[in-house]
Order: structure tokens, then sequence, then C-alpha cells
């Protein structure tokens, strides 16, 4: 009877009034909101019979629309009981008739069409979040292929996009913009979401398939044209260029496949996704690249803000939102290794007001990350893709045919460090290239002593090996046929010219005499039998790309490098030990830089090469000394101050009793 009760149509609608009144101010704080909380609760039992008679009076659902209309800021509870109540109409139950369900969302969506100011009163309180959650709560929980298809095409229709973007562009409307860029991306991932879960059903109608108009929106150009034009006006609001850039992350941002179980459907999944992410990057570039040196000039000449006085120093500007947001998008599209982003970014001055924010601000840890994210892009993904032409590891396929040394010619590695060849079995390698006073990254990372007699005797060792599988060579080719011999020697030749000019057409500097010599060293080596073929890979090493060119030549970054260590140096010499705060960014630079000398050896050469005078060559070598180096004594500091625990790798914090025992640290301060 008490249920039945509720469902005249005066009830509900004192209901409604209950949940959407502000009570008295006079009232007691444990008082003011009991009858809207009850209220709202009863409204929401769950009773499709409720709802459905909520929707038929049109005077009470004109009442709880009208609840939008109020003016900003909303009561917070109240707003999430209007929230709550109004999403009961459109979510479906458990013992809900299918037909029933759809019959009122339709009902209900057709009202909202009729008011024609839906959309308006939304962003209208954008202030207060629960109320442009209603929209996401409406598209996740909408049921029916068709009813969903209606909802998407409706909002984009209304030019909700375009709704969202005007408020960036509007600077008396700051306080919705965070929010808006939040909404933003939550309608990105919600798409991207529904369309790798999209999946028939067993209900009466298919799943909601095909584009989703809103993502689609969002990603297109127009729309994108539209964020950098907000973030790019004169005079923008930080909140506003941070948002807009918030977004376009969001945008190229790489799309991440939810967990699936079906192997076949994954492949599936991810073979699309690449190819959709693919073309949205080709979209993203051709946008934004005519934009890159006004974002360049934000950089330089953010908004102002007023000075920041912390305990290190006082920070007159203070760096800011703007530069960071603007830092992580130069270092996702550099990410891209797209050849006109880079040449882009080249014709600006970017890197070297990167590095003198760099050395200015000393203490900004997330501009010190960023930093040493776009730098390890620079000298690590640039130096797999050289030249930016989409060549990347040219090579040659040398014929061993030899059947009895198939499984022998494995084991041998003929590593030549001041060769440019580096040949392994059945894989690619990497050239070890020597470069004065640096040992490899690995050497370098540890910080710590190199068993000398054990490394001798391992190149002892390879020697042996490598002589033993030269004899096994040639007596094979003694016991060969003198014309078999004579072939071989002619398709060597015929592989090496033809090598030769793969390499002349992609403009390497290479030495060509070298090269033959080396070509014509691994052809006496690489004769058999015709009946097998075993194929082995050779790398060739590489000049530095076009990108790697501009940071050490017309940047002269390593000099800025070496100029924010010397800095550091004179600080810790007045500060007895204390650095300064990028310097544990600082270190992993340089390991970058190491580590991309050791895969090239031309990339040392050019950094020698660039150097302005013999103080900096002394000062280079000084800090790279595998020995007595700077960096060797930093890291070997670093990693005792961090309890012998790699930072970058490793999450095991166990700490030692070695260094539990070591109480001298004087090294380290």
């Amino acid at each position: 009877m008490c249920i039945f009760s509720f469902m005249r149509p005066d009830v509900i609608r004192r209901l409604v009034e209950l949940t959407l009144t502000e009570p008295p101010e006079e009232l007691p704080v444990a008082q003011r909101f009991r009858h809207a909380n009850v209220a709202c609760e009863l409204l929401t039992l769950g009773l499709p019979s409720l709802d459905e008679k909520l929707l038929a009076d049109a005077d009470t659902l004109k009442l709880l629309y009208s609840y939008l209309e109020n003016q900003p800021p909303l009561n917070p509870l109240l707003a999430s009981f209007f929230s709550k109540t109004f999403r009961t109409l459109f979510t479906k139950k458990s013992d809900q008739d299918w037909f029933l369900y759809q019959q009122m969302c339709l009902k209900l969506l057709e009202y909202l069409k009729l008011q024609n100011n839906f959309l308006d009163l939304i962003c209208k309180h954008f202030t207060t979040p629960v109320i442009p959650d209603l929209i996401m709560q409406m598209m996740r929980n909408v049921e029916g292929g068709q009813l969903k298809r209606s909802l998407y095409d409706w909002l984009n229709a209304e030019g909700l996009i375009e709704k969202l973007i005007r408020i960036l562009a509007e600077p008396e409307e700051c306080e919705k913009h965070t929010n808006v860029s939040e909404f933003l991306c939550d309608l990105i991932q919600q798409g991207r979401t529904m369309r790798q879960t999209e999946q028939d059903n067993d209900s009466f109608e298919p799943a909601f398939d095909g584009s989703n108009p809103i993502l689609k929106n969002i990603e297109s150009a127009p729309t994108l044209e539209a964020l950098f034009n907000v973030i790019l006006q004169p005079n923008a609001q930080e909140s506003a260029i941070v948002s807009g850039i918030t977004v376009v992350l969001k945008i190229i941002k790489p799309i991440v496949i939810v967990d699936e179980r079906n192997s076949d459907r994954l492949k599936f999944l991810q073979d699309r996704e690449r190819k959709i992410h693919e073309d949205l990057l080709k979209t993203v570039i051709c946008v934004i690249e005519p934009h890159l040196k006004h974002f360049n000039e934000l950089l330089r000449n953010p908004p102002k803000k007023p000075d920041i006085v912390i305990s290190a120093a006082t920070l007159s500007p203070p760096f800011g939102m703007t530069r960071l947001q603007i830092c992580r998008l130069f270092t996702v599209l550099l990410q891209t290794n797209n050849e006109d982003i880079s040449k882009a970014i080249c014709e600006t001055d970017f890197f070297e007001t990167l590095l003198y924010l760099f050395k200015q601000y000393c203490w900004n840890n997330f501009l010190h990350s960023e930093v040493e994210k776009c730098l390890q892009i620079v000298f690590y993904n640039s130096s797999t893709n050289y030249n930016n032409n989409n060549i990347s590891n040219i090579s040659t396929q040398i014929i061993d045919s030899s059947q009895n040394r198939r499984c022998n010619l494995g084991d041998n590695v003929f590593d030549n460090r001041d060769n440019i060849f580096n040949i392994k079995e059945e894989q690619q390698c990497t050239p070890v290239v020597a470069y004065p006073e640096i040992n490899d990254d690995r050497r370098m990372g540890d910080g710590l002593n190199v068993d000398e007699d054990r490394k001798q005797e391992q190149q002892r060792q390879e020697e042996r090996e490598a002589e033993l599988i030269k004899e096994d060579i040639n007596s094979e080719m003694a016991a060969q046929p003198v014309d078999e011999v004579k072939n071989e020697e002619q398709s060597s030749e015929g592989a090496k010219l033809e090598f030769v000019e793969v390499l002349m057409e992609s403009n390497v500097n290479v030495n060509v005499e070298q090269l033959n010599t080396n070509i014509d060293e691994m052809s006496t080596d690489n004769v058999g039998d015709n009946n097998e073929q075993d194929l082995t890979k050779v790398s060739v090493n590489m000049g530095p790309s076009n990108l790697q060119t501009h940071v050490i030549v017309n940047c002269k970054i390593i000099s800025k490098l070496m100029d924010c260590w010397q800095h550091n140096r004179d600080v810790e010499s007045v500060e007895k030990g204390c650095r300064l705060g990028y310097m544990g960014h600082l270190i992993q630079i340089f390991r970058h830089v190491i580590n991309c000398i050791s895969e090239c050896e031309n990339i040392g050469a050019l950094i020698e090469a660039n150097f302005q005078s013999d103080a900096e060559r002394e000062l280079w070598h000084s800090i790279m000394n595998n020995d007595t180096g700077d960096l060797t004594k930093a890291l070997k500091t670093q990693s005792q101050l961090l309890a012998n625990c790699n930072a970058h790798e490793a999450c095991d914090y166990n700490i030692t009793l070695d260094f539990l025992a070591d109480t001298d640290l004087s090294d380290a301060l």
C-alpha cells in the first residue's frame, strides 16, 4: 500500500521538489539536507513503474529539468541529488522490460531535443562536475544500437565539441577550463574504449557499431585547428593554454588495447588501432606543423605570473604549467620520428631555449624529466632512423652455405671495434664502436670497476674460437673444386657491388675503400657448398641523423650540457658538496649520449669536431674519462646514496649489510 502511494503524481512531484529545493539556512547542518536525501533515495529505488510515472507527468519532468536553469554555482549536494535522479531515467533496470525501457529512453531523448537549450545549460554548469557528467553517463548507459546512435548523432549535431572549445576561448570562464579539458579527455577515452569493446549482444538490436561521430569530430582537422587557435590566441589565459594542450596530448597518446583473451581478436584490434593511430598522427602533424614556431615563441614568452618564493630561491618568473605542457608537446612530437616535424622543430630555437630553462630552473624536476626524455629521443630514436628517410638498419646478406660449419658459425663473432661490421648468425647486431676514454653504457651505469682478468680471458677464448673456425674454412676451401670456388667468388663480388650501390644511393658517408676491404675479407671467410644457405645480417654504421647534427652542430647542445655540469661543479665547491637539482637527470642525459656514441662512432667525431676551444675538449674528457672522470665519480656516489639500487630500473630498496656498515660518506658529500 505504501509503495502504491509513491506512484501518485502529486507525491512524485513533492519528492522532486524536496530533492531540488535549497533548504533554509537557519536549520542545523545535520537537518538541512535530510529531507532532500530521503526524497532522492525514494525516487531512485529502481522501480521502473516509478520512472515511467515521472516521465509521463509533463509538469513533474519540467520541474526536474528546471533545476538546470538555476544560476551557477549550484549547491554541490543538491546537484548530486539531481544527477542521481535524472540518471535513473535512462538506466535500464535488471527486471525492466526491454521495449518499455526503449520507449522511456526515446521519450526522454525527444523531450531534451524539444528544449533546444539542454547543452547550453549543461555548459553553463561546468563548474559543478556532476552536471556535465550526465552527458557522459547517458553515452555509457543508454542501451540499444539505434538509440545510442541517435543520441550520439544528436549531441554531435548540437555542436557539443564546438561549445566546449568556445568555453576554452573565453577568458572570463577560466574556472571551467580544467573541467572542460578533463571532459574532452574522457570523451576521447570513452570513444576509444567503446570502439575496442563493441561486440554483438543478445538483445533485440545490434550493438552500436561504426565510427563514433563525437570521437571523429574531436580527432578531425577542424577541431584540432580550433584548439590550436584557442591555445595561441593573443593574451590567452594560462588555464586555456594548459587545458588545450592537455586535450591535444590525449589525442596524440597511443591507443592502449584493453585486456583481450582471444588472441585472434587481440591481433585484429592491434592492427586496426595501429592503422587508426597512424592516420590520426598524419592529421595532427599536418595541422600542428605550421604552428610550431608559435608554440616555441610561447615557450619563450609565457603568460605573466607573479613571483614565487621557495626555500631554495625566488622564482621570477616561475616556470609555470604553460612551459611544462609545451615541453611535453614537443617531446611527444619528436617521438613520432616524423621528418617534417623534426625539420620544423629544427627551424626554431627550441633546443637552445630548453637547455637555457634547464639551467635557469635548476630545482624543477618536472622540467628536468621532460628535457631528459626529449634528448633521449634525439640521441636514441634518431640513431635508429638514420637521416629520417625511413632507411633503417641497411644491411646485406652474406651467403654461407657450409653445412658442416653451420652450427659452429653461430658461436663465432667477428668483432672488430675499428671496423664498421659486426657479424652474428641469424640476427642483426649493433656495431660496437671504440671511443676514447668511454666504456659502454653498462659499465658506466654500474659505476664499478670491471674484472680485467675475466675480460682478457674471454677475449682470448673468442680469438681461439675464431682461429679454429678459420682453420676449418681453409681446410674446406682446399678440398673444394676450383670451379665451385670461382663461382662463389663471383657471387660474393656481385653481392659486394650491389651492397656498395645501396649505400651510395642512401647518401651515406662511408669510406668505400674500407668498405670494400671489409667485404673482401668477409667474402674470403664465407664460401662453401651451394646446397645449403645460411643468411647472416651485416649492419652498417650509419652517420648521424639530421636532427642529431642540428642539436650538436647548430645548437651546441653538448657545450650547454657541459656548462650545466661546470655550473654544478662551481656550486658544489661553494656549498660543500650540495649539488643542484638537475644533476640526476643530467647524469642520465650524458649516459644517453654515451650510448649513442657507442652505436655510431661518427657521433663522437662530430661532437669532438664542434668544440669551440681546447678548454671545452678538456672539460669533455674530464667528465667522460672512464676511470677518473666526473661522470664515473657521480655515478658511484649516486649508487652509494641509493644503496646500490638502480632508481631507473629496479624497485628493490633493500639495503645491503655492506651499505649499512659503510659509514664513510665523505665522497658523497
